[in-house]
């Protein structure tokens, strides 16, 4: 991969330059397009040319780090490693097994991967603690690293120009409705207009307004362009009302200037973009398990998908059969051992508590408290038994909501950090499938549990949170708690489930238990 990169990204990242995006990149690919790409070229200039550079060595800087990171995991997989972990246990299983047999060793390299691949061993943790595969954070770090390209593409074509607009979008996130239309100012130093490494967001916050010390885009995957602006042929009056729109003090970026349509038209984007990245993650998976059996194309096992046919309908009783420790996280306990759903009441509606995480105001800790009480009202009237469940962005405006059936609700994910709740009708906490959830992803930033009798369940994920190590510890905690499920032993599976908690505390884990 690494190999592959070094003669790819470079290629990548001078085209964004050559072609000159992002005016021509919905023309088709033709040579007329790719003639023109390397007329331009003969106009790069010396800071296009270091840019160039510089981007290729930091996007380099990333593969390489994840290659090391997965060469050292390698090794620890097959030499072996002294500390206790998944990839000694599973390795000295298979050595014990394979010396019984008395089989070669080559023998054994099938079951070997398959057993990791069990135990949900990941090729890269990122410094965040984040679980990727190879693919995935090779896609994510392209990417950025292409869009990054493109907006500098954007800002060296003219070195004489320095304002620029970000273009408006009719539906767009939070974050960028307040930041487009403006002009900015690509030096930093106009005294009309805001420096452009503002909107970018700033690496060292107390450093200079200029694009080196900016992160060249406002978040990844965004789909906003700079445009070159001028006051010329415009009138002093349209000029004022642009220079006071632009302004952060007299339009301060934290209010959102969308109307209610708007809000509506991108959570509706939002969770297109969401089922269409689960869609491809599965295809991922179902790949990853049954090889060449599932399309080579992400399209065409939508298509099978979507369709629900009797080939999309055989891939998942495959996968399902193939990996039965995945299939049975997926259940709740509640459905193992049959306990009975509590009725809601409007006296337990009211027992919920205000659960006030660390560092919330109490205004966010009240509209929290409100998200829980909601919830509860939704499946009041539902069959006994009913999980219902939402998904919120870290400031608590609601992005999705969801009524599932008896015992079992499926949630959207998000691209954003996000908060997820749902109703327990047993009174009980987490669930191992609730905490499978949480850690498997990475966006989300916490989870809250509101029990049918009005008590609140809260874990989040804080700044010091070490994703890896609490993902090795629930590892190393789920065959005691499937012998719990085996054996209906409800007090055992609900003292592993509380130990857990406790345990990965240290490892940033924040936990709250509320009742009034």
């Amino acid at each position: 991969m690494e190999d592959d990169c070094w003669t790819y990204a470079p290629q990548m990242i001078e085209r964004q330059f050559y072609v000159n995006h992002p005016e021509v990149r919905k023309l088709p690919e033709t040579p007329e397009k790719h003639l023109r790409g390397y007329q331009n070229a003969f106009v790069l200039t010396g800071e296009q040319t270091a840019i160039v550079q510089r981007l290729t060595m930091n996007l380099m800087g990333l593969v390489a780090e994840a290659s090391r990171t997965t060469s050292r995991n390698l090794e620890n997989m097959l030499i072996g490693r002294v500390e206790n972990g998944p990839y000694r246990r599973i390795g000295l299983t298979q050595t014990a097994e394979l010396q019984a047999a008395g089989g070669g060793i080559w023998r054994n390299v099938p079951k070997f991967t398959e057993a990791l691949r069990r135990d949900g061993i990941t090729a890269f943790v990122d410094k965040a603690g984040r679980n990727w595969n190879l693919h995935t954070y090779g896609s994510m770090v392209l990417r950025t690293t292409s869009r990054q390209a493109e907006v500098l593409a954007v800002l060296t074509q003219d070195p004489e120009q320095d304002l620029y607009q970000i273009s408006a979008h009719g539906s767009t996130c939070k974050l960028c409705a307040s930041l487009e239309g403006r002009v900015y100012s690509k030096s930093g130093r106009d005294p009309d207009f805001p420096p452009l490494a503002a909107a970018f967001g700033k690496m060292d916050k107390a450093g200079p307004d200029t694009l080196e010390n900016s992160w060249l885009n406002i978040h990844p995957n965004c789909l906003h362009q700079l445009l070159a602006w001028t006051p010329m042929g415009r009138s002093e009056e349209e000029i004022r009302k642009i220079k006071e729109f632009s302004s952060f003090q007299r339009n301060p970026v934290t209010r959102d200037p969308r109307t209610q349509k708007q809000v509506e038209a991108y959570r509706q984007k939002e969770r297109d973009r969401a089922r269409w990245l689960r869609d491809y993650r599965q295809w991922e998976k179902y790949r990853e398990a049954l090889g060449d059996r599932v399309p080579g194309t992400f399209e065409t096992f939508r298509r099978h998908k979507l369709a629900g046919d009797e080939k999309f309908q055989a891939w998942k009783s495959a996968v399902q059969k193939q990996n039965r420790l995945d299939k049975s996280s997926k259940h709740d306990i509640l459905k193992d051992i049959e306990l009975k759903a509590i009725p809601i009441t409007n006296k337990a509606i009211d027992r919920v508590p205000a659960v006030r995480p660390t560092g919330w105001s109490a205004e966010r800790a009240k509209r929290l408290q409100a998200a829980h009480r909601e919830l509860l009202m939704t499946v009041m009237d539902q069959p006994p038994g009913t999980e219902a469940g939402a998904i919120y962005s870290l400031d608590m405006q609601l992005l999705s909501r969801e009524i599932g059936k008896e015992h079992h609700v499926e949630l959207p994910s998000s691209s954003e950090p996000y908060i997820s709740i749902h109703n327990h009708p047993d009174g009980l906490i987490f669930s191992h499938g609730d905490i499978d959830t949480f850690l498997s992803r990475s966006a989300m930033n916490a989870m809250s549990v509101v029990t049918n009798n009005g008590k609140v369940f809260w874990m989040e994920k804080l700044e010091n949170y070490d994703g890896f190590l609490t993902i090795v510890a629930w590892k190393k905690r789920l065959p005691s708690i499937q012998a719990c499920i085996a054996s209906k032993d409800i007090e055992g599976y609900i003292g592993h489930i509380k130990s857990f908690i406790s345990e990965v505390e240290r490892y940033g884990t924040l936990f709250i238990a509320g009742e009034d």
